[in-house]
């Protein structure tokens, strides 16, 4: 067991997480967390990662199969007019 103190963080409250907690859980900075309350405790744990496929996004997106985005969107051999130059870009 260890104590530590609740700080205020913007406009939210926040406290230290100990480095052998963290290492224990394999919580790392910025990985996403679960916190939900169990009778009288904070519960705290780390969501798996999600790690989507370009393919999968596509298919979220477009709300389709990826299939029949790449049916509705032929895009090879095309050229697309992006407009005069407006910079120092070198052609």
């Amino acid at each position: 067991m260890t104590t530590t103190k609740v700080g205020k963080w913007g406009g939210a409250h926040g406290i230290r997480l100990p480095k052998a907690y963290m290492s224990n859980l394999k919580i790392s900075e910025n990985d996403t967390v679960e916190i939900y309350v169990v009778d009288d405790s904070i519960v705290i744990k780390k969501q798996p990662h999600q790690h989507k496929s370009f393919k999968k996004r596509i298919e979220e997106f477009y709300g389709t199969d990826f299939d029949s985005v790449i049916a509705q969107n032929d895009y090879e051999g095309q050229e697309w007019d992006t407009g005069s130059p407006v910079g120092d870009e070198v052609f």
